[in-house]
């Protein structure tokens, strides 16, 4: 992935590659899911900042939804 990156932040922080990368799959691990399960809402991650779902993915993610409720209910 960015291994440079991760040998950077190793050196800096005094552990090793593998466990800064470990630490960056959680975080984006954690990440992902808070913004699915959370409406799409923000997360704060300290010292990294705020990250949300592009606005038009959310509008999808919703059109998509409402569409197959339309289905649902004209085949009621």
């Amino acid at each position: 992935m960015n291994k440079a990156l991760f040998e950077d932040v190793a050196l800096k922080t005094k552990v090793t590659p593998r466990t800064v990368e470990e630490i960056f799959k959680v975080v984006c691990g954690f990440t992902a899911k808070t913004i699915k399960e959370g409406n799409f809402e923000t997360v704060m991650i300290p010292f990294f900042g705020k990250f949300k779902a592009p606005a038009k993915r959310v509008q999808n993610r919703f059109n998509k939804r409402n569409h197959i409720h339309e289905i649902i209910r004209s085949n009621s």
